[in-house]
């Protein structure tokens, strides 16, 4: 049984709105932000309607727009997209991991904003679907 006058067992009250909303952002920063993506809408948009990846050439030219690309031995940092031989040897889970891993490629080098421009320009028919 609790002391009374214990502060560790007091009954719970509601968070107050008045915080929240208070602590809401401004028109500037709201402004600011408004045209910022995450790598959360980026993936979702690039899952929808089962898609996989974009075709090779939109996915060349995205991959042509990835920034700071380095060669590390034989390999580049990031992986080149999987396109001729690799496209039809290659399994959809492991080509939307490529693809996931040009959108974080793009993030961390702050061109999020413009990959995603790209992508939800492509026409559906220049995506490949899960079948």
């Amino acid at each position: 049984m609790p002391l009374s006058g214990d502060q560790r067992f007091a009954p719970t009250v509601p968070q107050s709105l008045a915080r929240e909303a208070s602590a809401a952002p401004t028109p500037a920063s709201s402004a600011r932000n408004s045209t910022r993506v995450t790598v959360a809408q980026v993936l979702n948009l690039a899952r929808k309607n089962n898609r996989v990846c974009p075709m090779p050439g939109p996915w060349q030219q995205l991959y042509d727009m990835l920034p700071n690309k380095e060669q590390v031995g034989r390999d580049w940092r990031p992986q080149a997209p999987l396109t001729g031989g690799a496209w039809s040897a290659t399994p959809a889970i492991s080509k939307r991991m490529c693809l996931r891993d040009h959108i974080e490629w793009a993030d961390s080098h702050g061109i999020l904003d413009d990959v995603y421009l790209f992508l939800k320009a492509l026409p559906d028919d220049e995506w490949l679907h899960i079948e």
